[in-house]
């Protein structure tokens, strides 16, 4: 890839060696979870490394979690509950790692878990990559009684330094929810404290910002559980997770948008104020594969009044795909009748034999 000179700007931070037995800080942020917050603090009490903090944010709990949580903190003085009055999750992570001090820090959703080698394997990881300040790791989607769902996600292509790669792709990002990231200190310092109006999309920020400062790398096993229950199943936490349990409901995918929409902004008045506005300004929406992919997928299965964020038209839309395959692909999807175009794209998604049986026949006289 030939660097543009804000590209060029671009350079990880340098980081510390790690001490022998680094302290790791578990950062819990819980609202009225009583059903679920003692299934997390059980989860990081059996874990094979031990030297860590659990840092519980309570923000502003009506139910019995408090009491519950207060009970782990008697009984292990590695947990530690902080409470504030109900400011939202992103205030909640805020408040959680300003009162944290280890010098690796992952996050632990009070409603998900850690398997037993979590700790252990982050730490590996983080060892076998001593320039990497971000590592994620795969989560296991569960229901709500802890039954799995579904495969481990998502499978990052961009390990490594991918600074430039995320700046000429408009921040182009692959991540799992919140209790699949880690970090290193020197590299949270300078993301957090996040901006309050993020609304449910830290995850997304920390994950795709992290890489403008740091290489990243992906821990080879799958280390968490992802509980789906209530509110969390439209796909606050993932896109990876959520385009697999409803791939053709056009509303995930403008959510999909939406959260670009926000984020990117609040990425471009970071690397403002770290690189300069040179750099922020490379950073562009509109140069994000994905973003044109979901626009496209909203207009095909809503028709012509998709209500997408904004009005592009389905040649300008098609024009930022790539591959002539996809173009006209796409091109013949926007042409047919909304039901038909709607019906195509499913039986073109839809994992069946017969699917690939055309797919065999009609990807040959595309790429033509």
């Amino acid at each position: 890839m030939t660097m543009t000179q804000p590209a060029r700007e671009l350079a990880p931070i340098h980081l510390p060696e790690l001490p022998r037995e680094p302290l790791f800080s578990v950062l819990i942020r819980n609202y009225n979870y009583e059903n679920y917050v003692s299934i997390a603090l059980d989860s990081l009490l059996r874990q094979t490394y031990t030297n860590f903090e659990a840092v519980v944010c309570d923000d502003g709990s009506t139910d019995r979690s408090v009491d519950i949580i207060q009970g782990y903190e008697r009984k292990d003085p590695r947990i530690k509950l902080v409470r504030q009055e109900n400011g939202g999750p992103t205030s909640a992570a805020n408040t959680a790692f300003a009162s944290s001090k280890g010098e690796l820090v992952c996050f632990l959703d009070a409603d998900d878990v850690f398997r037993p080698s979590k700790l252990e394997r982050v730490l590996a990881t983080f060892r076998g990559n001593p320039r990497c300040g971000h590592c994620a790791d795969r989560v296991q989607p569960i229901s709500s009684d802890g039954e799995r769902q579904g495969h481990p996600f998502p499978d990052i292509s961009d390990q490594g330094w991918a600074g430039p790669a995320a700046l000429k792709e408009g921040g182009r990002n692959v991540f799992p929810p919140m209790s699949g990231l880690s970090f290193r200190r020197d590299v949270l310092s300078l993301l957090l404290p996040m901006p309050l109006k993020l609304r449910r999309l830290e995850d997304y920020y920390l994950s795709a910002t992290a890489r403008f400062l740091t290489e990243v790398t992906l821990a080879p096993e799958c280390l968490t559980e992802y509980r789906i229950h209530g509110g969390n199943r439209s796909g606050a936490s993932g896109d990876n997770l959520s385009s697999c349990l409803s791939p053709f409901d056009p509303q995930v995918h403008q959510n999909f948008v939406e959260r670009l929409e926000t984020v990117v902004p609040f990425q471009q008045q970071f690397l403002r104020q770290f690189y300069g506005p040179e750099v922020a300004e490379a950073l562009r929406i509109e140069d994000n594969p994905r973003y044109w992919y979901l626009l496209l997928t909203i207009r095909v299965l809503r028709g012509k009044r998709s209500g997408t964020i904004r009005p592009f038209s389905d040649q300008e839309m098609i024009r930022h795909v790539s591959g002539r395959a996809d173009k006209r692909l796409w091109r013949a999807l926007t042409l047919l009748p909304h039901p038909l175009a709607a019906w195509a794209y499913r039986f073109w998604r839809s994992p069946s034999q017969l699917k690939s049986i055309a797919k065999a026949a009609v990807l040959p006289l595309i790429r033509r």
